[in-house]
């Protein structure tokens, strides 16, 4: 539902929304900033130290299908700057551990950016996430086809379970058609 907002009402409204998904994004961030360690080599054994992160971050406002779908895209580098200035490769268990934190943050960051900013209600989901009241289950249906076609691919195969969804999205994946705004 939250997509959805893309298609909804004037640019500035938009452009809240898009923002909403930036401060979100950015916010989700901190968990991974507070356990990053670099190692460092001290009588030749490793030792590991809070380092800062270097995170790449690329912003996307539609889906493959070119649905309205704004996330963003992060690739976390494997080295850190630590205390001294220097540098070192980061441990990265502690980034696998905090992953359901940083997606729970994320969640509840953009719901609380989506009431702030835009002014609109929601309503958390029974497992993750939340839904924007007023936006129906219809309008959500017909901004993602790409769901659709994965539910269709899961269907055919007569397995319903994570994996099967996992494969149906990555089997029925089609190229990115990349389409100017004004087509968009």
């Amino acid at each position: 539902s939250f997509a959805a907002l893309l298609t909804v009402g004037p640019l500035d409204f938009k452009r809240e929304v898009i923002e909403s998904q930036k401060i979100a994004s950015r916010i989700a961030d901190h968990p991974f900033e507070k356990v990053a360690l670099a190692e460092r080599l001290v009588n030749g054994k490793a030792v590991f130290e809070h380092a800062g992160l270097v995170i790449l971050e690329s912003l996307h406002l539609y889906s493959q299908s070119n649905d309205p779908h704004p996330h963003s895209h992060k690739t976390i580098l494997n080295i850190a700057v630590r205390q001294d200035g220097a540098t070192g490769h980061i441990r990265s268990r502690e980034f696998y551990e905090e992953l359901k934190v940083v997606r729970a943050i994320y969640d509840a960051e953009l719901a609380y950016q989506i009431r702030t900013r835009l002014g609109l209600a929601v309503t958390p989901l029974e497992k993750r996430g939340f839904t924007v009241d007023g936006i129906s289950e219809e309008v959500c249906r017909a901004f993602s086809t790409r769901r659709a076609q994965i539910e269709d691919e899961v269907q055919r195969r007569g397995a319903e379970n994570p994996k099967a969804f996992s494969y149906a999205a990555k089997s029925t994946r089609p190229d990115k058609t990349i389409l100017s705004q004004e087509a968009l």
